[in-house]
């Protein structure tokens, strides 16, 4: 029973934050992470599953972050220009909000917006991510939702 619903959870949170498109399911205990996707090893690494330090060698492994991300990431930094996988790396991907919408020029825009609950994001009562491209270009306090 136990694991059960240790698994459902997984497949859960997982899946990022409650409106975020759905995604394929990822089997953290049983996956070969040399195969997994970029995105599924943040997330991994992000939650410190008891899998996370191997997804982090297969990260490493791939050269995917610099050196400078790294230490950002474990310091739960996220700076401008950082991709969405080193946000998902630093702070998970369970948000209490995701919009996607458009700039003037027809660029989409990510709004993530993490609440301070869980001890990882520096703003309280919330922190949001903006990112176009994927990449981070703004990352501040918000007093509500």
């Amino acid at each position: 029973m136990k694991t059960g619903a240790f698994v459902a959870l997984v497949l859960l949170t997982i899946a990022g934050c409650s409106s975020m498109p759905a995604t394929n399911h990822f089997a953290v205990n049983t996956a070969d992470f040399t195969t997994a996707s970029d995105i599924n090893l943040c997330s991994v690494y992000g939650y410190g599953w008891n899998r996370a330090e191997e997804a982090k060698q297969e990260l490493v492994h791939r050269n995917f972050f610099t050196t400078e991300e790294w230490q950002n990431i474990k310091q739960r930094q996220i700076k401008p220009g950082m991709t969405l996988c080193a946000v998902y790396a630093a702070y998970t991907n369970s948000c209490a909000k995701y919009a996607v919408t458009k700039d003037a020029q027809g660029n989409e825009i990510k709004e993530l917006i993490y609440d301070c609950s869980e001890g990882r994001v520096p703003f309280c009562p919330f922190t949001q991510v903006m990112l176009k491209n994927d990449k981070v270009i703004e990352v501040k306090e918000l007093k509500s939702l």
